[in-house]
């Protein structure tokens, strides 16, 4: 509703509550979600763009403003620091086809991949 309002962008850090019947200790059915709204107006790109800054703002606040408390998990539970790219690379589909084409990647019948290829 509010990006019909003419809001470019909404996001929301709220919890989530699954209702599902799980009996496993691994089945999260309550965590705390990100939702992320936006109006395109040119490109797709710009929802990578929105996406890249907002990831890269949140590691480098987790590393230097919960430097302690990143520790703290980190003694008990192990991990290394983040580590991102300044400049994330983002290929094209035409790219990304000729990536997995040179990786021996086949269509379903076994024939090379088109560079229009429909990936199931």
């Amino acid at each position: 509703m509010c990006i019909a309002a003419d809001m470019g962008r909404v996001y929301e850090i709220a919890p989530v509550f699954r209702a599902e019947d799980s009996n496993t200790y691994r089945h999260m059915t309550e965590f705390m979600g990100l939702d992320i709204e936006m109006a395109i107006t040119e490109h797709y790109h710009e929802v990578l763009e929105t996406l890249d800054s907002t990831f890269k703002a949140i590691f480098t606040a987790l590393e230097t403003k919960f430097a302690k408390e990143v520790e703290v998990v980190r003694k008990q539970f192990g991990g290394e620091p983040f580590v991102f790219l300044d400049k994330t690379p983002i290929i094209t589909f035409k790219e990304g086809i000729k990536m997995l084409v040179d990786a021996g990647a086949v269509d379903l019948d076994g024939s090379p991949l088109k560079e229009d290829a429909d990936l199931r």
